[in-house]
C-alpha cells in the first residue's frame, strides 16, 4: 500500500497553485515543515513538487519528535531547533489541529482556508484562501514584529 501511494504521489502530485512563486518571494525567511505525517512521505511530496529547496531540510515530523498536533510542543520544538522564539514564528496550516497548536504555542498563525471544510478561522489567526496571499501576510506579520 505504501509503495502504491508513493508511486501515485511521484506520478501525480503537484504544488498548489501559486505556492512555488509565494515561497520564492519569501526566500529570505527561514522555513520549515511541521507535520503530523511521516517524514519520508513529506520529503517525497516536497521533492516531487519541487518545493524541497525552500525548506533547507527543515522537516519536523511528529513521528520523529514523538508529539502530535494539536499539542503545541510540536511547533515549539521545531522553533527551538531552528533557533527561534515561538513569538517570532509564523504557522501556516489548513487543519484545525495545526491552527490550534500554533495559537497555543504562542505563534502567529495563518489559517490556509483553501477549501471549505466548515472550519472557521479562529480568533487570533489570519485567514488565507490562496497561496498568492502568503507573501503579503508574512510582510504584515514581519512589520508588526519589527515595528
Amino acid at each position: 500500500m505504501r509503495a502504491t501511494l508513493e508511486d501515485l504521489m511521484t506520478a501525480r502530485l503537484t504544488a498548489m497553485p501559486g505556492m512555488p512563486q509565494a515561497l520564492a518571494e519569501l526566500s529570505g525567511y527561514p522555513c520549515g515543515v511541521v507535520t503530523n505525517g511521516p517524514e519520508r512521505k513529506v520529503r517525497l511530496a516536497l521533492d516531487t513538487t519541487g518545493l524541497a529547496r525552500f525548506f533547507d531540510g527543515h522537516i519536523f515530523s511528529a513521528y520523529t519528535l514523538g508529539v502530535w498536533k494539536p499539542d503545541p510542543r510540536l511547533y515549539r520544538l521545531a522553533a527551538e531547533q531552528m533557533g527561534f522564539a515561538p513569538q517570532r514564528c509564523v504557522v501556516i496550516d489548513d487543519a484545525a489541529v495545526g491552527v490550534k497548536a500554533g495559537l497555543d504555542a504562542g505563534m502567529h498563525v495563518i489559517h490556509f482556508a483553501h477549501h471549505e471544510d466548515g472550519l472557521g478561522t479562529p480568533s487570533g489567526a489570519l485567514k488565507m484562501r490562496s497561496a498568492r496571499e502568503l507573501p503579503a501576510l508574512i510582510r504584515e506579520i514581519s512589520a508588526r514584529l519589527t515595528g
